[in-house]
């Protein structure tokens, strides 16, 4: 009796709303896919593979739950922002994971889609 034997690679991560998730074009053929996921624990994070290994490139601090998870980018340029919606508030990442911007509304609803 033969066994086929297959490696799986896990990530830890909250529960996540259904537009938290977005993967990050990539410029050239040989460089890894980064994807960005935000979770209802607030944590937004942003990761590749590397030699069959999982790799974090940054991870935010718990917060606010993360509703949405958006990619934008200046004219011509290859997308290099992202922005996370949480609660009434909205932060813009840049890949390495500083905040550019932060927004707060005075809408009192949640932000559920940008």
């Amino acid at each position: 009796m033969d066994y086929e034997l297959a490696r799986i690679d896990y990530t830890l991560c909250g529960i996540t709303y259904p537009d938290a998730l977005r993967i990050l074009p990539s410029t050239e053929h040989k460089i890894q896919q980064k994807f960005v996921i935000g979770d209802k624990n607030g944590v937004l994070q942003c990761l590749s593979v590397i030699d069959e290994e999982p790799v974090v490139h940054f991870k935010t601090l718990p917060g606010k739950p993360i509703t949405s998870v958006q990619l934008a980018s200046s004219v011509g340029n290859n997308t290099d922002k992202i922005f996370a919606a949480s609660g009434n508030e909205v932060k813009g990442y840049t890949k390495k994971g500083k905040v550019f911007l932060s927004i707060e509304t005075s809408v009192s609803e949640t932000i559920t889609s940008m």
